[in-house]
């Protein structure tokens, strides 16, 4: 079984020495297949990118940005930081053989931003766009207007299949949750499903959820071992309908089981509905 790591945080290049110990260990070890880090770049400087080129593994810094201009972004994320990140894309691209990807988390504030994005990334130069959808967590929790109605995600679907151009219907792309844009509008276009059971999310401090976006916690690796949560049983019930409730435990999409970790976040019930799901409309 060999795996891959995304590294993020918080912000995984504020910690420093602490960072560079953990990616010495994970390079050293042979279950270990690749390393990225997910960052907001701002910290991105010449001696910090060339010491992260020497861990061989490290292939891909994923770069958040929430909008194609300052406008937009800093909105999001404060002041400032577009024209801040912007340069540091730009630092790495002439100095790192590092692949660079743009994080592109979905909300109702930037939600007519694919096409710009696209376009910015192509003008960077780096390697796609990777588009999320908004779950309010963490802090996020208090920004819950801010997730996109199920019109509002069918809409972007819709654009997302014109401006790439892609041979099928919104309805197909209803089981991915993500996806990765390659290259610029013509590029290849890869969809992320639900990977419950497939991947988990380790805390500093050795709690164990589902996935980065649903704090629920599935034991401890420092006191339980990775094993507990690997043959979690409630793992099994969020891909059971019989579990599920509203239209996600009688939908007909294969593949597809709804969004768990929005289900978490919006009403405290992993079993939820997905409230962004419009397969009843599509059918109707």
């Amino acid at each position: 079984l060999y795996t891959t790591i995304n590294i993020t945080g918080g912000e995984p290049l504020l910690v420093g020495e602490e960072l560079f110990s953990l990616l010495h260990y994970l390079n050293s070890h042979p279950r270990v297949e690749e390393l990225m880090i997910i960052t907001n770049g701002l910290l991105l400087e010449k001696n910090l990118l060339f010491r992260l080129e020497e861990c061989q593994k490290l292939t891909t810094l994923k770069i958040s940005l929430e909008g194609a201009s300052s406008f937009t972004n800093d909105a999001i994320r404060g002041r400032g930081v577009f024209e801040k990140v912007v340069d540091k894309i730009k630092l790495a691209q002439e100095i790192s053989f590092l692949d660079l990807v743009l994080m592109f988390t979905l909300s109702k504030r930037n939600v007519k931003e694919l096409s710009s994005m696209l376009a910015l990334a192509q003008n960077l130069g780096v390697e796609g766009v990777i588009v999320e959808r908004f779950i309010p967590q963490g802090r996020g929790r208090e920004m819950k207007e801010a997730v996109l109605s199920r019109e509002e995600w069918r809409s972007f679907l819709e654009e997302l299949v014109n401006v790439c151009e892609l041979e099928c219907t919104p309805y197909e792309l209803l089981p991915y949750k993500a996806f990765w844009i390659k290259g610029g509008k013509e590029g290849e276009v890869l969809g992320a499903l639900c990977n419950l059971r497939e991947a988990l999310c380790l805390m500093p401090e050795g709690t164990i959820f589902p996935c980065r976006r649903f704090p629920y916690p599935l034991g401890n690796i420092l006191k339980d071992g990775l094993g507990k949560a690997i043959d979690s049983p409630f793992l099994e019930t969020l891909k059971d309908r019989k579990y599920l409730k509203g239209r996600c435990s009688y939908c007909q999409v294969e593949g597809c089981y709804g969004c768990r970790a929005l289900a978490y976040a919006l009403f405290d019930d992993p079993y939820y509905e997905d409230e962004q799901c419009f397969w009843k409309e599509t059918m109707s």
